[in-house]
């Protein structure tokens, strides 16, 4: 009777091993499956920023538009890590404003299109209809949302940066200098338009008559900042010097605070002509 007891005893315990290994395969195949949970991505076909400009003249044509990006991928991160992101239709994308009276879409043979309205900022949002993603056996649906900011420039607005500049892209400025930056250097440029809105920047701006042809030959177009802690000294600008840099803080007792960087032209007794543009910076410990 000890032996049966005993056997008897093995053969619940195997049994009860055996029943928990179908339970631990299911509940590990269970997560993951149609779960939208997780950290959700989209990449659209270009830039995150756009960049406009319309006519101060309300009588000028308007702009016919600038087409959206397309949306070129969208994924999931499952909270396990694996990446959900083969789909085989991605849904369909829509955009919508966060201010009509910036920036409005419009819908153009079935593409769409934003058009500037006016100076200002909005919020561009392209939302992606429900789009199933799979991981191996394992699959998730899910919506998605992008966001992209786009800048409205009016025409003939100065634009005070240390960036490169492209077109329909808006300047990443630097507004921020530690004490011993003497290194970024900022140049003027005036905002063009084409007929579609996208903001244009040209070549920097390196003379007085660059403001206004009617300048006399002996202005000079130069940088200065209001408290002279950034630029300690006048900045002039020419063909061979098309920006102007900080000046670094090397001895002494050391600024720290706001300052602002002025683009303004003087005429030959160093009178102030035009002050044409400025751009509050401060500066901050290294």
């Amino acid at each position: 009777m000890k032996k049966t007891g005993k056997a008897l005893s093995l053969v619940l315990s195997l049994a009860l091993v055996a029943s928990s290994i179908p339970m631990a395969f299911a509940s590990a195949a269970t997560p993951g499956t149609n779960d939208a949970s997780g950290i959700k991505d989209v990449t659209l076909s270009s830039a995150s920023s756009i960049a406009l400009a319309v006519d101060t003249d309300k009588t000028a044509t308007a702009p016919t538009g600038v087409e959206l990006p397309t949306v070129n991928e969208v994924k999931i991160t499952g909270d396990d890590g694996a990446v959900y992101d083969q789909a085989t239709d991605i849904g369909a994308a829509t955009w919508s404003s966060s201010n009509s009276s910036v920036a409005k879409i419009k819908k153009i043979k079935g593409a769409d299109f934003v058009i500037p309205v006016a100076k200002g900022t909005a919020t561009l949002t392209c939302s992606v209809a429900a789009t199933t993603l799979k991981y191996g056996d394992h699959t998730k649906t899910a919506t998605f949302t992008k966001d992209i900011s786009v800048t409205v420039y009016n025409k003939g607005d100065y634009v005070l940066t240390n960036d490169t500049t492209a077109n329909m892209i808006v300047p990443q400025t630097k507004t921020k200098l530690a004490v011993n930056d003497g290194t970024t250097a900022y140049s003027l440029y005036k905002v063009t338009g084409d007929t579609t809105g996208v903001a244009q920047f040209g070549s920097a701006l390196t003379k007085a008559s660059d403001i206004n042809a009617s300048y006399a030959d002996d202005d000079v177009l130069q940088m200065v900042s209001a408290k002279k802690e950034v630029m300690k000294t006048v900045k002039v600008l020419s063909a061979g010097a098309t920006s102007a840099p900080v000046d670094a803080q090397t001895a002494g007792k050391v600024y720290l605070g706001s300052d602002q960087i002025i683009a303004e032209v003087v005429d030959k007794d160093g009178k102030l002509v035009d002050q044409v543009a400025s751009l509050p910076v401060e500066v901050v410990k290294a």
